[in-house]
């Protein structure tokens, strides 16, 4: 048995995970790793949000990753090593300067990808949810229209306050 070097290795566990997803995983991954919300990624493939989270809990656990920045981390990160690109790039000419590029020549960015806020883990987050991420939730529907008749009526008692301090100011002039 040949003794075989780190890379090798690596690239070798790297594509095995990669080759542990399904199309349909690998699909959704690949929009996430474009930073689109669960939500727009299911309009783009005409699936529910609860199926595109379904499918991104299972990459999470096949990854062992704890929260989807991480996922989408480790997913880029483990089709760099296998040297395929996301975002599809995949029309560069092969002999082109780009491959005289080593990975010790870039600049190492060890920012966390950004939080998806559309997403309902909000685990990962730093800072609490805004309160209108509350309009996504289970009971969205009836918060919106909740919002609606408060700004309704808001704008109506305005409209009210308006005319009968204009009317005042018409008998006293």
């Amino acid at each position: 048995m040949k003794n075989l070097d780190p890379l090798t290795i690596e690239r070798q566990h790297a594509a095995d995970l990669l080759a542990s997803l399904t199309d349909r995983q690998t699909e959704v991954m690949e929009h996430a790793a474009a930073h689109l919300p669960n939500k727009e990624i299911a309009r783009k493939l005409g699936l529910s949000p609860s199926t595109i989270e379904q499918r991104f809990q299972y990459v999470k656990a096949k990854l062992e990753t704890s929260d989807r920045a991480s996922t989408i981390r480790e997913y880029v990160r483990l089709r760099a090593i296998c040297g395929q690109t996301t975002y599809g790039f995949s029309h560069l000419d092969p002999k082109s300067e780009l491959d005289q590029f080593q990975p010790q020549d870039a600049i190492q960015d060890n920012r966390p990808a950004p939080p998806d806020l559309a997403a309902d883990d909000y685990s990962s987050l730093d800072f609490p949810p805004s309160r209108l991420e509350v309009l996504d939730g289970k009971y969205g529907p009836w918060w919106r229209l909740l919002v609606i008749f408060t700004i309704a009526f808001a704008v109506s008692a305005t409209a009210l306050v308006v005319t009968a301090i204009s009317v005042t100011i018409g008998d006293i002039l």
